[in-house]
């Protein structure tokens, strides 16, 4: 259960499980004491709640990964996509709106490397069980 294989699924959850609730518990108040923005009208609170259960949903997702041999794949590249997404959205960010606080910054630089390492995973553990059939 615990190996260097999962490595990429048990940091990401241990990052995106706090995270979650940061975003989504009770975004009125917790969101302004981390960023420069309040949450003040219900569509904003319902935003960040369905992406604390997003956030929660796929970390889920990855604990079967890592719990079950046979979603390990799917998982790893569910993990891919995810941080992926998340780091090319801030560059993208970045290029139009400028470069944001430092927490934002290693957030790009985590979910970057995050989505290489998903990446390395799977093409290494890909040509391990080629070798074994």
């Amino acid at each position: 259960m615990i190996s260097i294989k999962n490595l990429h699924l048990l940091i990401s959850i241990v990052v995106v499980v706090p995270a979650a609730f940061i975003y989504g518990w009770d975004p009125a108040n917790v969101l302004p004491t981390f960023f420069d923005f309040s949450v003040e009208t219900t569509d904003q609170k319902n935003i960040f709640r369905a992406l604390m259960m997003f956030y929660l949903t796929i970390s889920a997702f990855w604990i079967i990964g890592i719990v079950r041999r046979d979603y390990w794949h799917a998982a790893s590249l569910s993990n891919f996509v995810f941080m992926g997404g998340l780091g090319i959205g801030r560059l993208f960010s970045i290029i139009v709106d400028g470069t944001p606080s430092a927490l934002f910054s290693i957030g790009t630089y985590g979910e970057l490397i995050l989505a290489l390492y998903a990446a390395y995973q799977l093409r290494l553990y890909n040509i391990e069980n080629k070798k074994t059939h």
